[in-house]
C-alpha cells in the first residue's frame, strides 16, 4: 500500500500532467491513486474536474458530489460541485453548493459574482443585485461587480444608476471591453446615440472579435443614418460570428432600407433558419416580400409571425391587413372582416366615451390632435402639410404627436407651422396617452391606420373622446374605439358604410387636398412627339403590380402596337427586376417595348415623367400620390373605378378635376381609354400644357377652403358630441 507521502507526490504530478493539458495520462493518474485510496478526495475532485473538462459531465457530477460528501466544509469542492450543476442546469443544487460554500467564506466575493450569475441565469434580477450589492459592500471598487451591477440594472431599465455603476467601472478598467458595450446600451437606451457608438467603437477596438458590440455599433450607425458603415459592421459581425441571429436580421433591414432587396430577402431567409420561430423576423421578411411584390408569400409570412405570436403581434396583424388590400383575391366584405378582427383582439373599449368635465361647451377652441409616423418627406404630408398650416388658430388648437425616426427638412418645415409639436419617437404607448390626456385632445385624428408606425394601440386605449382616422390608410381600421372615417361620395357611396367600424365623414367634393412638391420640374413637350411612339408609364410601388394588373397591361400594349411600357421604381435591380421582366416576355411582347427603370435622377423622381406620354392605374389598390404628381407634371391617368375605397382614390382626383374621361368602370373600358388617348397626340399635347394650371385652380389644390370644410366637419361632431342643441 503506498504511503501518504507516496498519494501525495503521484497526485502533484497527476496535477502538473492535468495543467499541461495531458489529460489521458493525468486521468489514468488520478484513476490510479484512487484504486489505491478511494478515499483521497483531492484525487476525487480532480478527476471529475477532468471529466468535466472532457464534456463527460453525468461522471463529473457524481465524482464532485462524492469529493463533498468527503470533504463537506472545503469551499473548493463546494465551488466547483456548484459550477458543474449550473454547467447541466440543476440551478437548484448549484445555488445550494455556493451557498454552502458561502456559509464557509462569507466574504468571498468570487462567489458572491458567481450567485449573482446563478440568479440571473434563473431570472431572479433582484436577487442577482443583490448578492452584486454585497460585493460591493466588501469590496466597493470591483470593477466585474460594477459592471455586471450595471447589466442588471439596465435590464430593469434603471438607466440613470446603471449609467453611474457602468462610468466607474471603466474608470477602473477602461480596457474591458464587454463594460464599453454595456455603456453603449445604456445610453443607447437613454437616447445619447453619439455616446453609444462612441462606447460601442471602443468595444470593437478593444476586442475585433467581439461580435455584439459590431452590431451594436451597426445599430447606431443606421439610427444615425450612416447606412453603409452600418452594412459594414454587421458583416463583420457575421464574419467574427457566422451564426449570429442578429446580425443577419439587421443587415437585411438595412440592406433592404438600400433597396438591395435580392441580397436582404437572402439575409432574412438565413436569419429565419438560425431562430425559425422570430416573430419579428417573419413579420420583417414579409414587410421585403411586399416591397418587391410577392404580396401572396408576404401574407404568409405574416400569418406565420402571427401564429407564433397567438395572434397578439399588432405590427404583423397590421401588416397582414395592409398587403391584403393589395390583393385582389380579397373582396371588400372580407376585408372588412379581416379588420373587424383586429378590434376584436386588441380590447378595445367601447366607442362611447364619458364626456371629460367642463368641456361641453361646443363653442369652445376645439384641440385637435393629429398622430403620425411621416411628419417627414413622405407621401401623407404631401396631404397633410396643407392642413397643418392653414388651421384656424384661433378656433383650433393644434397639436402633433410626430412619431417620426428620422427628421429631415419636411419635418423641420412643419414644425414651424401655428401647432404644439410633440415628438413621441421611442415612447411608448402609455406615455404618448399621457401625453395626450395631458393635452386635453378633444379630436384626435390617425394618419397611419395599419401602415408602418402606426399608433394604433394608443387609438385602442381612448385617449380623446372623439377620434378619427385620416388621410394615411384606405380602409376601416377595424377599431370602434375609432369614431370617425373621413371620405367623400366618389369614395364610399352610400352603400359602402356598412364596410366601416368608423362612422363616414364626407368632405365634399373631395376627401383630400395636395400640396405639390416644391420647386417642382417644369413640364416639358410630350415625349411621344420627339420619340414616334407613346410611352405608357408606371411608378408604383411593385406590390401593386398584380397578375391582373399586369394582364390588363399587356393588353393596352397589344390595343396599341408600338407602344412602349416604361415601369420606374427604386426597387427594380436584380432578380426582381427580371421575374417582373419575364412576366412580360411569356405574353410576346417584344422586351425593347418594356422599359424597366431603378435610377432617380438626381434633381428628383418627378423628372421622370418627362418621359412618359400617359400614366396607368393600379387596382385593386389605386396609386393616389402617384396620380397627383402625374397630373402635376402634366402626365393624364387611366384609372379603373374599383370596388373599394383603395381603388376610388384616382378616380375622386380626376372626377373633381372634370377628367371623367379617364376614369374607367371596366377593364374593358380601361383598354378602350388608353387605346383612344393614345391616338390623340394633338390632345395630349394641350392637355400636357395645362394639366398644372388645371390642378392647382381645382378643389384638389386649394389647401384653404379644403380645411376650412373640414374644420367645420370637426366642429359639427364636437356639437353632436357635446349634445347642444
Amino acid at each position: 500500500m503506498k504511503t501518504a507521502m507516496n498519494i501525495s507526490e503521484s497526485l502533484a504530478a497527476a496535477v502538473l500532467l492535468h495543467q499541461k493539458g495531458d489529460f489521458d495520462e493525468a486521468e489514468q493518474r488520478y484513476v490510479a491513486i484512487l484504486e489505491e485510496n478511494p478515499q483521497c478526495a483531492d484525487a476525487v475532485r480532480l478527476l471529475g474536474v477532468i471529466k468535466r473538462q472532457r464534456g463527460k459531465t453525468g461522471e463529473a457530477l457524481f465524482l464532485l458530489d462524492k469529493a463533498c460528501t468527503l470533504q463537506p466544509a472545503n469551499r473548493q469542492f463546494l465551488v466547483d460541485c456548484a459550477d458543474c450543476h449550473r454547467e447541466n442546469k440543476a440551478f437548484g443544487k448549484a445555488l445550494d453548493y455556493y451557498q454552502r460554500a458561502l456559509a464557509i467564506a462569507p466574504r468571498d466575493v468570487s462567489i458572491f459574482l458567481k450567485i449573482a450569475g446563478l440568479q440571473h441565469a434563473m431570472g431572479d434580477i433582484q436577487e442577482a443585485c443583490k448578492a452584486l450589492e454585497r460585493v460591493l459592500q466588501i469590496k466597493p471598487d470591483h470593477p466585474e461587480a460594477l459592471f455586471d451591477y450595471a447589466e442588471l440594472l439596465r435590464q430593469e431599465r434603471n438607466n440613470e444608476e446603471a449609467l453611474s455603476c457602468v462610468e466607474q467601472a471603466l474608470m477602473l478598467k477602461p480596457e474591458y471591453a464587454i463594460g464599453h458595450n454595456t455603456a453603449g446600451l445604456i445610453y443607447e437606451a437613454l437616447g445619447d446615440i453619439g455616446k453609444a457608438r462612441h462606447h460601442y467603437q471602443e468595444a470593437a477596438r478593444r476586442d475585433d472579435h467581439f461580435a455584439e458590440a459590431h452590431n451594436n455599433l451597426g445599430n447606431a450607425l443606421r439610427a444615425a443614418g450612416e447606412i453603409k458603415t452600418a452594412i459594414a459592421s454587421y458583416r463583420h459581425a457575421l464574419f467574427v460570428k457566422p451564426d449570429f441571429f442578429d446580425a443577419y436580421y439587421n443587415l437585411a433591414n438595412c440592406l433592404r432600407d438600400t433597396d438591395a432587396l435580392d441580397e436582404a430577402l437572402l439575409c432574412f431567409q438565413s436569419a429565419l433558419r438560425l431562430r425559425p420561430s422570430s416573430i419579428q423576423a417573419l413579420s420583417n421578411y414579409g414587410e421585403a416580400l411586399q416591397t418587391v411584390g410577392s404580396i401572396v408569400e408576404a401574407e404568409n409570412h405574416y400569418r406565420a409571425a402571427m401564429e407564433l405570436s397567438q395572434g397578439k403581434c399588432a405590427q404583423a396583424h397590421s401588416n397582414l391587413l395592409l398587403c391584403m388590400n393589395y390583393n385582389p383575391e380579397h373582396s371588400p366584405q372580407q376585408l372588412y372582416e379581416k379588420h373587424l378582427k383586429f378590434g376584436i383582439v386588441f380590447n378595445e373599449p367601447l366607442a362611447a366615451s364619458e364626456k371629460p368635465a367642463g368641456v361641453h361647451n361646443s363653442l369652445k377652441k376645439i384641440h385637435i390632435g393629429y398622430v403620425s409616423p411621416d411628419f417627414c418627406n413622405h407621401p401623407v404630408a404631401r396631404f397633410i402639410e396643407p392642413i397643418l398650416v392653414h388651421h384656424d388658430i384661433g378656433s383650433f388648437d393644434i397639436f402633433c404627436y410626430s412619431d417620426v425616426a428620422r427628421p429631415d427638412a419636411v419635418t423641420e418645415r412643419l414644425k414651424k407651422a401655428p401647432l404644439h409639436w410633440r415628438n413621441i419617437n421611442g415612447l411608448d404607448d402609455e406615455k404618448v396617452e399621457k401625453a395626450i390626456r395631458d393635452d386635453a385632445i378633444d379630436i384626435l385624428v390617425d394618419c397611419a391606420g395599419h401602415t408602418a408606425g402606426n399608433r394604433l394601440q394608443v387609438f385602442v386605449k381612448k385617449p380623446a373622446p372623439l377620434q378619427i382616422s385620416y388621410p394615411g390608410y384606405p380602409m376601416t381600421t377595424g377599431l370602434a374605439a375609432i369614431n370617425y372615417y373621413i371620405t367623400d361620395d366618389v369614395l364610399d357611396p352610400a352603400q359602402d358604410s356598412s364596410l366601416y367600424t368608423e362612422k363616414l365623414l364626407r368632405i365634399k367634393p373631395c376627401f383630400c387636398n395636395y400640396m405639390p412638391v416644391e420647386n417642382a420640374p417644369l413640364v416639358n413637350d410630350l415625349p411621344a412627339s420627339k420619340n414616334g411612339f407613346l410611352t405608357f408609364g408606371s411608378l408604383h410601388p411593385l406590390a401593386r403590380l398584380n397578375d391582373q394588373v399586369i394582364g390588363l397591361w399587356i393588353k393596352v400594349l397589344k390595343d396599341v402596337p408600338a407602344s412602349h411600357l416604361r415601369i420606374i421604381r427604386n426597387t427594380l435591380v436584380g432578380a426582381v427586376r427580371r421575374n417582373l421582366e419575364k412576366q412580360f416576355n411569356c405574353h410576346d411582347i417584344d422586351p425593347q417595348r418594356i422599359e424597366c427603370m431603378h435610377e432617380i435622377p438626381a434633381d428628383g423622381h418627378l423628372s421622370l415623367y418627362h418621359g412618359i406620354d400617359i400614366s396607368l392605374d393600379t387596382f385593386p389598390w389605386s396609386g393616389h400620390t402617384t396620380a397627383c404628381e402625374s397630373l402635376w407634371m402634366g402626365v393624364p391617368v387611366v384609372t379603373l373605378y374599383g370596388n373599394r375605397h383603395a381603388g376610388r382614390m384616382v378616380s375622386s382626383i380626376l372626377k373633381n378635376m372634370k377628367m371623367d374621361e379617364w376614369v374607367a368602370c371596366s377593364e374593358e373600358e380601361y383598354r378602350s381609354i388608353a387605346k383612344k388617348k393614345a391616338a390623340s397626340i394633338d390632345e395630349l399635347k394641350s392637355l400636357r400644357a395645362h394639366l398644372r394650371e388645371m390642378m392647382a385652380s381645382s378643389e384638389v389644390c386649394n389647401g384653404i377652403k379644403f380645411t376650412r370644410k373640414l374644420e367645420a366637419a370637426y366642429r359639427k361632431i364636437w356639437i353632436d358630441f357635446c349634445g347642444d342643441s
